[in-house]
């Protein structure tokens, strides 16, 4: 890697400035599925990433929150259970949310917890979990880009005498544009937002044992795929550093755009 990795405290807000019924961050920052994208994407497609990472609406957009409180809820020592994955979904079918939004995000949420039961098998997951802040865990700081890796799952295990980590982070989005299997040839998206997970935990938790990298996963719920950091991460660590890059010279001419493109990124 180039220029040394930073965290900085999750609850340390971003510089912002409001416009309308927006929000403009005035310091680059981008999540770790959107820079994923941008990593395997063409430079139309990067500059609508940009700008929808800079340029954010207030108005409230039905999201899949519920499934990401619920997943670490559902993890063992053993891994993730399906049949408490099946016990979420029924909970939010069958609770009468008077919140109309509420009740959006949830029937959301119940169809795709039962897309995510179907991939437990795949998901290697065995450990004791590491509780999330409640903030979330630090974000990262590459290249001059904030960075945020918030791995639903995160764990520690004994692997060949060492403690080891592993975490995995889910993408619950259906549209075709924030897939995990979209990919420029040798690398799919999925192949990224993993690698990404592997980073977060080498930054967090290095000096304790580190990562495994065929543990840190990233999960496709709608495509059915299952992503683990490859064991060439370090080519991808490159152009990690790359992407983020190409996203700090775009932060100052994204403001141009008046409209958000409608990118959805969960």
């Amino acid at each position: 890697m180039g220029t040394p990795i930073s965290l900085v405290s999750a609850s340390t807000p971003p510089k912002t400035k409001q416009i309308g019924n927006a929000i403009i961050h005035l310091e680059p920052r981008i999540s770790a599925n959107q820079l994923a994208q941008f990593a395997i994407s063409d430079p139309a497609k990067q500059e609508t990433i940009v700008r929808n990472a800079k340029k954010v609406l207030t108005t409230r957009v039905t999201n899949y929150q519920p499934a990401r409180n619920a997943i670490p809820k559902c993890h063992t020592l053993k891994g993730l259970d399906a049949d408490s994955v099946i016990k979420h979904a029924v909970r939010m079918e069958t609770t009468d949310f008077s919140d109309l939004f509420e009740r959006k995000c949830n029937n959301l949420s119940a169809a795709s917890l039962r897309m995510a039961s179907q991939l437990v098998s795949q998901i290697d997951c065995e450990g004791a979990r590491i509780s999330a802040p409640a903030r979330g865990f630090d974000h990262l700081i590459i290249e001059g880009v904030r960075v945020s890796i918030q791995p639903e799952i995160v764990i520690s295990f004994a692997h060949r005498g060492a403690t080891r980590f592993g975490g995995v982070m889910f993408n619950f989005s259906k549209t075709e544009s924030s897939s995990l299997e979209n990919g420029n040839g040798r690398y799919h998206a999925g192949d990224y937002a993993a690698t990404l997970v592997f980073l977060m935990l080498q930054t967090h938790f290095g000096a304790k044992g580190g990562p495994r990298n065929a543990n840190c996963l990233a999960v496709d719920v709608y495509q059915q795929k299952v992503f683990a950091a490859p064991s060439s991460y370090k080519t991808i660590l490159k152009n990690i550093e790359a992407s983020c890059r190409s996203v700090a010279r775009q932060w100052e001419v994204a403001e141009l755009a008046n409209d958000l493109e409608g990118e959805e990124f969960f």
